[in-house]
C-alpha cells in the first residue's frame, strides 16, 4: 500500500493506543486468529508484535498485495452494535464496498444533476455520508471552511452537523442541533446556495428527516423530498409518516427550501413487505443492507450527545497493522472505498 492519501501512524502512538483499549486488542487477537489458521503459522506472545510478523510475513514471503487485502479483510471482525441490523450476500468485503460505491456514484450523480438548477450547499448528516461521500471528491465538490466562498464551486459539502435520528430527543428548534441546522442555512443564503440535506437510511427515510419536517414547519421553511422520500401517490396528502413508516412524504411550501437526498436502497424487510411493488421496483436493490460502516463498533469514532447537546468524541477507531503500516480502522475503509470509487470515473460523469 504506497499512496499519498493513506495516513499511516507511528507504531508508537498505535502500540499506546492498543494499551488503553482492551476491545482493539481483541479485535488484533481475531485477526491473528484468521492468519494463523489461513497461512499455517505459529505466532504467539504480544499481540502487537505478533500481527506486525504477520504483515512482514504476507509482504516478504506471499504478496504485499495479499497483505494490503488481509488487512482490509480483517475489519470483517468488526462487530456491529445491532447484530440483526447487517447481513450481507457479499462473498468479501471488498465485495459489499464495491456495491456501496454504486451507492455513492448514483448519489452524486443526483447532487450534480440538482447543481445543474444552480449551486448547492449539501450538508452530510454526520457521520456515516460523511465518511462515504468524502472518500473520493470529484471536480466541482469541495468541502466547505469558515472561510470557503467559491461562487464558481457547484457543490460545497458542509460536514460536522449531526441531527439525530432518536425520536426521544429534544425538539430540534430547542437544540444545538436545531441552531447549527439554521447556521448552515444562512450560510446557503449568504452564498445563494441552495440547501440539501443527505443522509443514509435502510428504511424509506432517515428518522434525523422526520425531526427536521418538523423543524422545518415550525420555521415556516420549504421541505422537497426526492427519491424514495417523495410520497409517489399525487391524490391524498399525507401528513408526515411515523418513524419507520413505509410512506413517504409531500413538499412543504416555504422559503427557504431544504431539498431531501438519501440515496440507500430501502433493505428494511418490513418496510419492504408494505411497499407496492413499483416502489419497490423503483427503491430496492444492492446492496441489500445497511451501510457496512454504520453502527460498526471500532471502524470509528464514535460520538455521543452531552448534557447540553453538543456531539463530543468517545471512543477512537481501532489501529491495525497493514502492508505500509499502522492505520486507523477508519481511514483504511475509506483508502479503500476511494479506490473503489475511482476518481478518474468520478470526473468523467460530472464534467
Amino acid at each position: 500500500m504506497n499512496c499519498k492519501n493513506c495516513r499511516f501512524i507511528k507504531p508508537e502512538e498505535a502500540h499506546t493506543k492498543l494499551k488503553k483499549s482492551l476491545a482493539n486488542r481483541d479485535f488484533l487477537g481475531a485477526v491473528l486468529e484468521k492468519g494463523t489458521h489461513c497461512y499455517d503459522l505459529q505466532l504467539s506472545g504480544d499481540p502487537i508484535v505478533a500481527c506486525e510478523v504477520l504483515i512482514n510475513y504476507l509482504c516478504h514471503q506471499v504478496l504485499p498485495a495479499q497483505a494490503e487485502s488481509f488487512a482490509l479483510e480483517s475489519l470483517l471482525e468488526l462487530k456491529n452494535l445491532y447484530p440483526w441490523t447487517f447481513s450481507t450476500d457479499a462473498a468479501s468485503l471488498e465485495e459489499q464496498l464495491r456495491q456501496e460505491a454504486r451507492i455513492v456514484i448514483k448519489g452524486w450523480q443526483e447532487l450534480f444533476t440538482i447543481a445543474d438548477q444552480g449551486p448547492l450547499l449539501v450538508i452530510l448528516n454526520e457521520k456515516t455520508p460523511s465518511d462515504y461521500f468524502t472518500a473520493a471528491l470529484p471536480e466541482g465538490a469541495v468541502i466547505f471552511q469558515s472561510n470557503t466562498d467559491l461562487q464558481a464551486v457547484p457543490i460545497l459539502l458542509y460536514t460536522g452537523l449531526k441531527i439525530s435520528s432518536s425520536e426521544h430527543r429534544t425538539r430540534l428548534e430547542d437544540s444545538s442541533e436545531g441552531q447549527e441546522l439554521i447556521q448552515a442555512v444562512a450560510i446557503a443564503q449568504h452564498q445563494q446556495r441552495q440547501v440539501v440535506l443527505l443522509d443514509f437510511s435502510r428504511r424509506r427515510f432517515p428518522r434525523s428527516f422526520l425531526r427536521v419536517a418538523r423543524f422545518v414547519q415550525t420555521m415556516g421553511w420549504g421541505l422537497e423530498p426526492r427519491g424514495k422520500l417523495l410520497d409517489t401517490d399525487k391524490k391524498i396528502w399525507n401528513p408526515l409518516p411515523e418513524p419507520k413508516s413505509y410512506r413517504g412524504f409531500q413538499r412543504l411550501k416555504g422559503n427557504p427550501s431544504i431539498i431531501l437526498v438519501d440515496p440507500w436502497p430501502i433493505s428494511d424487510t418490513k418496510v419492504i413487505t408494505e411497499l407496492k411493488a413499483h416502489e419497490r421496483n423503483l427503491f430496492c436493490g444492492s446492496p441489500p443492507t445497511k451501510p457496512w460502516q454504520d453502527d460498526r463498533l471500532g471502524c470509528r469514532i464514535e460520538f455521543e450527545a452531552d448534557l447540553g447537546g453538543h456531539y463530543r468524541p468517545t471512543t477512537q477507531a481501532f489501529v491495525l497493522p497493514t502492508a505500509g503500516g499502522w492505520m486507523y480502522a477508519d481511514e483504511l475503509f475509506k483508502y479503500h472505498l476511494a479506490r473503489l470509487l475511482n476518481l478518474s470515473t468520478l470526473n468523467f460523469l460530472f464534467k
